[in-house]
């Protein structure tokens, strides 16, 4: 039986010895040909005091099932160009992050990012080629950031990394990362093309004035398309609720 499973599997036990009487469960087990899901439904036997002297319990195996099913799963979680998580499943855990963040009085930033020139991309060397730089681009985010925060693609170039435990001169220093990571690096197209591509930043933290993932994105937007309408491949960082200023 699987670690993890292990209290689910006394809870199980103990839930046959109280009405119904009966429960369900699936398990998951590690075999030598590798996780295998074990579906049992028990039902406990009990004498004319009520007392239960005996348990009958059926197994299945429904790893097939189960298989399929987180298949579907992570389907309707993941962006399937990128890996990354779509904006349905970003916005789920963000929210969940942002709860924690506002109960405990933690910091946490946002960073809104968008690819420069990306249209131009796509009508110059073609669709297939802005497919690589998007999937470029996802692996050196997913490279700069840590296990804990999350990253989404939220539109065609569109992306944001939430950053819990972040404030937000922390949060400047994983974009001016980002920005000398894509400095760096290129995609190589079947043509022999080398591309570089950069993005815009914008960044937004949860303080007094933005306490909602709502009011993060606005904050984040705002300064982003300060940072698209003044250069472009640079940061801006919304601040003291309104006001948005260049990153250093």
């Amino acid at each position: 039986m699987a670690q993890d499973d292990r209290q689910l599997a006394v809870a199980f036990f103990d839930s046959l010895f109280q009405s119904p009487y009966e429960a369900t469960i699936s398990l998951r087990e590690n075999t030598a040909d590798g996780l295998r899901y074990l579906q049992w439904t028990a039902h406990a036997l009990r004498d004319e005091q009520g007392s239960v002297f005996s348990v009958i319990s059926i197994g299945r195996d429904v790893t097939q099932h189960m298989t399929r099913m987180n298949l579907l799963q992570e389907q309707a979680w993941r962006d399937p160009l990128t890996g990354l998580a779509n904006r349905r499943h970003f916005i789920d855990m963000a929210e969940a992050e942002i709860t924690r963040a506002r109960r405990y009085a933690r910091p946490l930033s946002l960073l809104s990012l968008d690819l420069d020139h990306f249209k131009e991309i796509n009508d110059t060397y073609g669709h297939q080629a802005g497919d690589s730089v998007l999937q470029e681009f996802a692996a050196i985010v997913l490279d700069i950031v840590r296990d804990v925060d999350i990253v989404g693609r939220t539109g065609g170039e569109e992306f944001a990394i939430l950053l819990p435990e972040t404030d937000i001169d922390a949060a400047l220093g994983v974009a001016s990362r980002l920005h000398e990571a894509l400095r760096k690096s290129e995609v190589t197209l079947r043509s022999g093309v080398s591309l570089r591509f950069t993005c815009s930043v914008g960044a937004a933290f949860l303080d007094g004035t933005t306490v909602t993932l709502d009011d993060l994105f606005e904050q984040a937007d705002k300064a982003l398309y300060q940072a698209k309408h003044t250069g472009r491949n640079k940061t801006c960082a919304a601040v003291q609720g309104s006001a948005v200023r260049d990153a250093p």
